[in-house]
Order: structure tokens, then sequence, then C-alpha cells
């Protein structure tokens, strides 16, 4: 068994929007008829020793991360990421899976992977993971307010064709919970994965699926550094620092921390990349990103889907 190498985080999480429910707290949410009791008491577990300024991530350590892929140039292209948070359902960013351009639809959901250049995939010490899962999209669903206003309730779910097999590289993040529902995120630290662009000047992501950690800001300094913007309590502000950043292609990843716990470190998903500047990681503009909490109930309502 390889080493973990999580980081120990505090957690968060708050409420749900009043355009989806009222407040959760720890007994509702996790009471919910749909809550994925059987993979989320085993959730969240690492196995492993457009992202900028990042390093690769060790196999295995983020084994929860989706590529969603497109026709496109009658080939599938994966420009989207996603997060497995049940055997059945991938969270992803709804720019990702709707208002797409003409004949362009998702097409491919694929697991477990690390390396896109490589059909299995290896580390250093000839340590393999399982075969990659490749599913299609049975069903997609976002919010019927998505984009009203303006690049809100940025949020979707794919509802795989088939049950995900669980594993030790093939396995759900942590849905929030508890005292988590109500912690104040701002000057915390998120760390963020993906295949994007690993430069602004990049046309292409990365093959080798990327990590970096970066900080949470308040929503007033959010606001006031997109002005022209009508920013709700729904989006977070993330990062701003020169060299880090998510960039094209790490749309709909997750925005993720560890929590120590009496059974070990768990990741928890909080966030969905949104949007940012174009100019990735070169300026002090933070990227946005849609803050799961406020969804939480939407997602188990749909889970029933």
């Amino acid at each position: 068994m390889r080493a973990a190498m999580l980081v120990l985080l505090i957690w968060f999480f708050i409420g749900i929007s009043a355009s989806y429910c009222s407040v959760s707290s720890e007994s509702d949410v996790v009471k919910h008829p749909n809550w994925p009791k059987d993979v989320q008491d085993d959730c969240g577990i690492s196995y492993a020793d457009r992202i900028i300024g990042g390093k690769n991530a060790s196999l295995g350590q983020f084994p929860w991360l989706a590529r969603i892929g497109y026709n496109k140039r009658k080939h599938i292209e994966y420009e989207c990421g996603g997060t497995l948070v049940s055997k059945f359902f991938v969270v992803t960013a709804a720019h990702c899976v709707t208002n797409l351009p003409p004949n362009i639809e998702v097409k491919s959901i694929v697991l477990g992977e690390n390396n896109a250049n490589t059909k299995i995939d290896c580390d250093n010490f000839n340590v393999c993971a399982d075969p990659l899962q490749e599913f299609g999209p049975e069903k997609i669903i976002f919010p019927s307010n998505y984009n009203h206003p303006a690049f809100r309730h940025d949020i979707a779910l794919i509802k795989l064709n088939r049950e995900a097999k669980i594993s030790e590289w093939i396995t759900p993040i942590c849905l929030p919970f508890g005292e988590s529902l109500s912690l104040n995120l701002t000057n915390l630290t998120g760390e963020v994965a993906g295949w994007g662009l690993t430069n602004s000047d990049d046309e292409t992501g990365t093959p080798f699926l990327q990590t970096v950690k970066m900080p949470i800001h308040s929503h007033e300094k959010c606001v006031q550094m997109y002005r022209t913007l009508k920013l709700g309590h729904e989006q977070i502000c993330v990062g701003g620092v020169v060299g880090k950043d998510s960039c094209g292609g790490d749309s709909g990843g997750p925005l993720m921390m560890a929590v120590s716990g009496s059974a070990g470190p768990r990741y928890f998903i909080f966030g969905i990349v949104s949007f940012g500047s174009k100019n990735c990681g070169e300026s002090e503009l933070p990227g946005i990103y849609t803050d799961l909490r406020y969804y939480l109930k939407w997602i188990l309502q749909n889970f029933s889907n």
C-alpha cells in the first residue's frame, strides 16, 4: 500500500441557497433518503504518496477525479473535469454540459485516469492502477436558473450509464456534513486538481493530472474585484496568486480539502471550478468557484433520478 500524502486542513460547509432549499443541518443531510451511505462511509480516501504552477499528482492521489469528453473533430476531446460523488453520479460545472457549440455533446466520462498518454497508469515503483473505467452519460441535470444572473448556479450532475466499480483507484469524494456546514472559508486553503492548461499560452492541456493549493478569499473581496458582475454568496473566490491558478480544461473540477478524522484523513469537495481570468495565473484576480454547499440538497434530490 502506498503512503498517503494528505494535507490536514479545516473543513467547512454552510447551507442551501434559498432558490433550492433551506439551510441544511447534519441530521437532515445525512438522513436524507438519497444520502449515498454505501459509499460515503468510505469516501475521500487517497492512497497516494487548467492548473497553473501546480505539480503532478501521485498515482491514485485523487481517485474521484473524472475527465469529461466531447465529440469533436471525429474523435473524443476531454475538455472539462468532474468529481465522482456516488456510484452513479459525477458533479461538474453546468457550462461543461449545456450551451455547447452546435452538434457538440458530452460523450465520455473517464474515471481512474492519471496520465492521459497511457492505457494503464504506473508509478516509478512499478505499482500500476486498475484499468480506466469509461462511461456514457445517461442523464445530465443542471439548475433551471443556470446563468441567470450571468455566471451563476454553475453546477451540474451527470448520471453515468452504469454503476462505477469502486476500488482504491476509483472512489467517490466525501460530501460535506456536520460542523462543516457552518464553517467560514475565508483565509483557508483549498486544493484543485485537473488536466487543464499549464500556462495561458498553451493550446492543449497537460496529459498528467496536476494539483495546486490556493487561498480562499472573503465574499466581500470577491465582489470588489468583480465589480462588473453580480456575484452571489453561492460563489467562492479562490487563488489570485501569480503563477498558481486553475485554467482552461480544469472547469468542473473540484475544490477540495483534506480533513483529519478518527479513521484518518479524508478529502471533501467544497466547490467546483467555474470561471476566471483568461490570462490564467498571470494576475492577482482570483478564480470563481461554485460553492457546492448551497446545492447539497439539490444534489441529493436529483440522486433519485
